[in-house]
């Protein structure tokens, strides 16, 4: 969506795929869990595509070009916009910032950029701004469908692609109290297993896990072998929490992976690659 994440084209992603197989080894969910938790080793570099939020273009974009790589995937969704029940906040700010910047709007488009700054916290706000603006949210998710359906999640769990939580409404935890961060994350690991019932139980934190503490991790590893966060090239305290390298907010995949690799360099000597929680 404008203004919320660059867009790649189908072209696009497919070379930034090429990229990874050309210099890396794709690895299974399996072997990862092997890695983690009994020592298998892991040989060569390697990479495993993720990907949040479940939006219809993994399915319609992203699935055949991973099956004509022979790839599989993590995919991280939110029950409550599954079906296009409701739609993330930061959907909804888009949404309006783009109506704002629209000609006939024009005493407003200054207003625009501070839509963003609206947090899950004052959410109630969007739906607000949304009435004044004659924005209908039911509406367009009835007519675009942004979000993918359970029929759809289990087409791509059958093609090769892991399904996990990413909390049930897409909040930034480190902002909620700790009984409703637990709540959040095992709301959306529930509604996985019981729908869809994945070999393993996977999650991604949304935004960031900035802030996690220990005891999150107390309150909900029986339900979670793994949890993935997005901080780049880490390591953590928790052997069982690993974070991805992001790229949505670069238009280019492989000077990202370069920046990471670089920034990690110089980051050792320092010992600021290492994450420990309180």
């Amino acid at each position: 969506m404008e203004g919320l994440y660059i867009v790649r084209s189908p072209k696009q992603f497919e070379k930034e795929v090429d990229f990874y197989l050309k210099h890396f080894n794709p690895i299974t969910l399996d072997k990862l869990v092997d890695y983690i938790y009994n020592g298998v080793p892991i040989h060569k570099p390697s990479f495993l595509l993720s990907f949040d939020d479940g939006l219809r273009g993994i399915h319609d974009y992203v699935l055949p070009i991973l099956q004509r790589k022979g790839l599989e995937a993590m995919l991280f969704v939110n029950p409550a916009f599954i079906g296009n029940q409701d739609m993330m906040f930061r959907l909804k700010a888009a949404l309006i910032a783009n109506e704002l910047k629209k000609p006939k709007n024009k005493e407003l488009k200054y207003v625009a950029k501070y839509v963003y700054d609206i947090k899950y916290e004052h959410a109630e706000h969007l739906n607000e701004l949304a009435v004044q603006l004659n924005i209908d949210f039911k509406n367009y998710l009835d007519r675009h469908k942004p979000y993918l359906d359970l029929d759809q999640l289990k087409q791509l769990q059958s093609n090769g692609f892991h399904i996990g939580g990413h909390t049930h409404t897409h909040p930034e935890l480190r902002h909620l109290p700790l009984v409703e961060q637990v709540s959040e994350t095992l709301s959306s690991m529930n509604w996985v297993k019981q729908n869809l019932n994945p070999k393993h139980q996977i999650f991604s934190f949304p935004f960031t896990d900035y802030g996690i503490e220990k005891e999150f991790y107390t309150r909900t590893e029986k339900q979670i072998d793994l949890y993935f966060g997005g901080a780049g090239l880490k390591t953590e305290s928790n052997p069982k929490h690993l974070q991805r390298i992001p790229i949505e907010n670069l238009k280019d995949a492989k000077t990202m992976t370069y920046f990471q690799y670089i920034y990690w360099l110089l980051k050792m000597p320092f010992g600021k690659n290492n994450i420990t929680r309180k």
